[in-house]
């Protein structure tokens, strides 16, 4: 089958390393390993001003069609134009919001005779803050149109960073909702947001986030990470992603210091602890203030920004992995760095929070340890026990690899997706209205 995989997102650089990145990646390499031919259409490649440790390949051929400098121009005298009217506004973010309906309509344009001489059997577009273009190619082309639902993107950016075009987004997103084929969400709490918008509750699958099990498995050596970082003596305790609030990684040190201290003060405790935190983001500064503040700098490493493709090696050199969310309404995260976790075979931590209790119970048994979420003291009390306990780990770690290997494959996914899509009907609904927005 042929597939134009549509991610108009100018924010979601395809060869970049934030989640959404590594998503749209090895969804379409394991298309690819299907037997499928893909090409991916993206706004963005890279992000701006990336370094070497933002530059990845992908198995499908690749066409960035990024907004030209002139309509980011444009976007700012409109952007500016609004900012007068109410200066309220919070100039960047305005800016962002009229840049990503501005770019729309000019990637459809730029698009549609790349996808008319390819020709696809089938669209799969990553839904995107004001766009409709993987609906209105599908609808141009006369092809079916299946639309990944990562996050429930209104709400998110109207929470976290403020929306100021708000009925605009709205209106697209509940007309693709109403026009597409089909929606996959990631969560339970995805698909609530997809029926609070109007989507068809016939046409919407929830199936999680993958992992690439080539990559990442329990076989992968961690020693070259633990050499570099002096940790081969240790008992290291690790979070991997973004330096951001909702991942509670302030919470996760806090816990790790009050265990740290009561550890140092026993005769005989075991290995040394250490946390191994990777990643970077805009709360880097403040948590590395906050190991000062608890005393623990110098049983805390930061590792900044790391390539995805190193991702396994520096999972490797955990050997226990937390995901620490912080809870907030209708929890939808589908975190890829719990399915890397479970394929790498770490004895997992986490909150009792959305998809995370069904993701860490295996067919034998749990694959991890749940505390009751934003409960700081659960949570050392679970990272204690685990601690304590090797045996422990090991269960936890080789049931969470069988979980992944059981279920949570890209290919398993992906093939799903093809299934479902050639098992429904093509709906006929062109979106003219979207489009000239």
């Amino acid at each position: 089958m042929k597939i134009a995989y549509i991610c108009a997102d100018p924010g979601v650089p395809v060869l970049g390393n934030k989640g959404a990145s590594v998503h749209v990646r090895e969804f379409t390499d394991a298309l690819v390993e299907l037997g499928h031919q893909v090409r991916i259409f993206s706004a963005a490649g890279t992000a701006d001003g990336a370094s070497n440790v933002d530059t990845n390949e992908t198995r499908a051929t690749l066409t960035v069609l990024a907004p030209s400098e002139q309509l980011k121009r444009t976007a700012s005298i409109i952007a500016a134009g609004i900012a007068r009217l109410d200066a309220q506004h919070d100039h960047a973010h305005l800016l962002s919001e009229v840049t990503h309906i501005l770019a729309d309509p000019a990637f459809i344009q730029a698009s549609l005779p790349l996808l008319q001489d390819f020709a696809p059997d089938l669209i799969i577009a990553r839904h995107a803050l004001f766009s409709a273009a993987g609906l209105t190619l599908a609808r141009a082309l006369d092809r079916p149109c299946v639309l990944e639902v990562n996050a429930p993107l209104v709400e998110e950016r109207r929470r976290y960073w403020g929306l100021t075009l708000e009925r605009e987004a709205e209106d697209i997103e509940r007309a693709v909702f109403a026009g597409v084929d089909q929606m996959v969400a990631v969560s339970e709490g995805v698909r609530a947001y997809l029926l609070q918008y109007g989507a068809p509750r016939e046409r919407i699958v929830v199936l999680p986030n993958g992992v690439n099990l080539a990559h990442f498995h329990p076989s992968v050596d961690g020693s070259a990470v633990r050499r570099r970082y002096a940790l081969e003596d240790k008992l290291v305790i690790g979070f991997s992603g973004s330096l951001k609030p909702w991942h509670g990684v302030d919470m996760l040190m806090r816990a790790f210091a009050s265990i740290n201290n009561v550890l140092s003060r026993r005769a005989s405790s075991g290995a040394a602890l250490h946390l191994l935190i990777i990643g970077n983001g805009p709360q880097r500064e403040q948590l590395e203030l906050l190991a000062h503040e608890l005393g623990v700098s110098a049983a805390v490493t930061f590792t900044g920004a790391v390539p995805h493709s190193d991702m396994p090696t520096y999972l490797a050199a955990m050997d226990i992995a937390v995901a620490p969310y912080i809870s907030s309404d209708g929890f939808y995260f589908s975190p890829l760095k719990v399915m890397e976790y479970l394929a790498m075979g770490r004895a997992i931590v986490a909150p009792m929070l959305g998809q995370l209790p069904s993701l860490l119970q295996g067919a034998t048994g749990a694959c991890g340890l749940l505390y009751p979420p934003d409960d700081q003291h659960e949570l050392a009390v679970a990272l204690f026990r685990v601690i304590g306990d090797a045996a422990l780990r090991r269960e936890l770690g080789a049931r969470a690899a069988a979980q992944a290997w059981l279920r949570s494959s890209w290919q398993t996914i992906a093939q799903q997706i093809i299934e479902r899509t050639a098992l429904g009907e093509h709906i006929d609904s062109p979106l003219l209205e979207v489009a000239a927005l």
